[in-house]
């Protein structure tokens, strides 16, 4: 069986008008880990090993969420690694090489909101749903390239489940071609499993691995003098052999996407 956990990520606006922002602000972004049983398996306890090693040697509780965002500001399950930064970077670092020893494959699809809102007015798309659409299209090419039948969509909880499911499911049953690679997500079983993260190391892979990944996009690779911002840089290209190339930005009003991670692709020079 396969599996696609998925989580979305939003990042701030990088100023108060419309254009330009900086590259990677403004983004509303879907991330979705690919894997089989075997690479489920070798997720769980490889997340289990790094919580109960932070446990020991850190006094995180026993039963602790890996959650991107509490991480990084000391909140919540992992207030106790405030002032702590070294031991902070070093589990991130941990989860990250558990999801690349796993094997299992990323994929992230990003929508630059007030672009989307300026391209098509009302007529707008939910930036979640269509983040969620062309996610799930590049998964669904994926799996028809690499002969995969199926694949269970594990989601985390959001408000409004039954929306974004129901627009995909007509794609599924109609087909679509408002993507850019246009799909009838054939592979994608309904109906979605929509779980609580804390429940699931899979959920709480994709969201720490997005997490870094939203972050390190918005760097500003010209100047790369704060300590903070390479580290996060060196964290996420963890991710890299993983992160399947058709990652990317759709910034809707200059019809184009962008490579999520430049260092992916060949020629790529600094």
């Amino acid at each position: 069986m396969y599996y696609a956990f998925i989580d979305e990520s939003e990042s701030p606006h990088g100023s108060d008008e419309p254009e330009p922002e900086p590259f990677g602000y403004g983004i509303f972004y879907v991330g979705c880990m690919l894997v089989d049983d075997h690479q489920l398996t070798s997720i769980n306890a490889g997340f289990e090993r790094v919580r109960q090693r932070a446990h020991e040697r850190f006094n995180i509780p026993e039963d602790a969420e890996f959650h991107g965002q509490c991480m990084f500001q000391y909140k919540d399950d992992w207030i106790g690694l405030k002032r702590k930064h070294r031991a902070a970077i070093g589990i991130y670092r941990s989860l990250m090489n558990e999801i690349t020893a796993s094997g299992g494959v990323l994929f992230v699809r990003g929508v630059h909101e007030r672009q989307l809102k300026r391209r098509y007015g009302e007529h707008a798309h939910d930036p979640h749903s269509l983040a969620l659409q062309y996610c799930l299209e590049r998964v669904n090419f994926y799996a028809e390239s690499e002969g995969i039948r199926n694949i269970q969509i594990v989601a985390d909880k959001v408000s409004d489940p039954a929306a974004h499911e129901g627009m995909l499911k007509r794609y599924k049953l109609l087909g679509s071609k408002e993507g850019y690679v246009g799909s009838d997500l054939a592979h994608i079983d309904f109906p979605f499993r929509w779980e609580d993260s804390r429940k699931y190391f899979g959920l709480q892979a994709i969201d720490t691995a997005l997490f870094i990944l939203n972050r390190a996009v918005r760097l500003n690779r010209d100047d790369m003098s704060s300590k903070g911002d390479r580290e996060v840089l060196k964290t996420a290209q963890i991710l890299l052999p993983h992160l399947h190339r058709s990652s990317g930005i759709s910034y809707l009003q200059n019809r184009k996407s962008y490579y999520l991670m430049p260092e992916l692709y060949p020629g790529y020079q600094k």
